[in-house]
Formats: C-alpha cells, sequence, structure tokens
C-alpha cells in the first residue's frame, strides 16, 4: 500500500481492518462462535475490492500481451500475421502470469481459460 502513497492514518485504518479480523457465520437460526479470519477479503465491502485492485496493481507489467482487466477477470491478446508467434508469446505471457500467482498465492480459475485463433 504504501508503495501507491497510502500511508499514514489511512494505512493504520486499513491495516486494522485487516488484522486479526473476526468472523462468525450464520445458517438458518444457527450462528457458528467467532473465528480469525487469515486470508481473503469481504466480498461484501467496497473496500476489499478497492484492496484487490491495489493488490494486482502491477500484474499488467508482468504479461507483453495487449490486456484488458476488469474487476478480477483478465483478458490477453497478441495480434500476428503468423498465428504460431501469437501462440507463443501468449504461451509465454501465461507462463509469467502463473508465477505471479504463485508468488503472491492466487489462483487461477482454468476453467475460465479460453484460447482463439482468428486468422
Amino acid at each position: 500500500m504504501r508503495k501507491v502513497g497510502i500511508h499514514g492514518r489511512l494505512y493504520r485504518w486499513v491495516k486494522d481492518f485487516l488484522v486479526d479480523r473476526m468472523i462468525k457465520t450464520k445458517i438458518n437460526n444457527g450462528i457458528s462462535s467467532k473465528q480469525i479470519q487469515e486470508e481473503g477479503l469481504s466480498q461484501s465491502s467496497s473496500l476489499s475490492f478497492t484492496l484487490f485492485l491495489i493488490f494486482i496493481n502491477d500484474l499488467p507489467d508482468v504479461v507483453q500481451a495487449e490486456k484488458a482487466l476488469y474487476a478480477d477477470d483478465l483478458v490477453m491478446w497478441h495480434t500476428s500475421k503468423h498465428p504460431g508467434i501469437s501462440a507463443r508469446l501468449l504461451n509465454e505471457d501465461l507462463d509469467s502470469l502463473q508465477n505471479y500467482c504463485d508468488k503472491w498465492e492466487l489462483d487461477i480459475n482454468s476453467s475460465k481459460i479460453v484460447y482463439s485463433v482468428f486468422n
């Protein structure tokens, strides 16, 4: 967060939001005991979405392809008159993306990966 200019009171406030978070679950009339949430962010919080975007802020620098990011989706493409070159470059970018995700402990949803070649 400091890398993108978040410091001081705002940094401490966000840190407090992330550290030692307690959660409980309600199902029908039952409520679980409180548990420490060690990872992940609440999907119902606007702050969580913003923090995720800050977290992946350097992702566009990892791949050389043309790209579009929307929320937690990434679309990448290469344009070449030779499909083999585009495929090779895209595979290199996929390797770079996998290394990035491994480093930051992010999962890629392989069921959403689609590859198309247009002539």
